[in-house]
């Protein structure tokens, strides 16, 4: 069935502060690299780890209605977890499934299933 309008303007302003996270830690992330810093690398992997507690979250309260989302949900967990384990390229590695290039398979999805076009960057 259709979504009300309300309901869509729900759901994108639940996902635009996870969706600006990702984009400031992939950001943040680039830097860390850049200036070979440790800490910083540090402090983004434990930040993804908060965004995907928050991303598992919201993908669970929309599950009923768009089940299929939970898929982007494990993705991302999984790429997370290789993050964890020490495989940083899963961050923002374009070669690869990383938590970035999933993430904008999430938006695009999201985006299309919410009949919008993305909002001006």
């Amino acid at each position: 069935g259709q979504m009300a309008d309300e309901e869509r303007d729900v759901i994108v302003a639940q996902f635009r502060p996870l969706d600006l996270e990702v984009k400031r830690l992939s950001i943040a992330w680039q830097d860390a690299e850049a200036a070979d810093d440790w800490d910083a690398r540090m402090t983004v992997i434990e930040a993804l780890s908060t965004l995907q507690d928050k991303t598992e979250a919201f993908v669970s309260a929309q599950a009923e209605r768009l089940p299929r989302w939970l898929e982007f949900g494990d993705r991302l967990g999984a790429a997370l977890a290789r993050i964890l384990e020490g495989e940083t390229d899963y961050i923002v590695g374009v070669r690869l499934p990383s938590y970035h290039t999933i993430w904008f398979e999430f938006h695009e999805d999201l985006l299309r299933t919410l009949e919008r076009r993305r909002d001006a960057e």
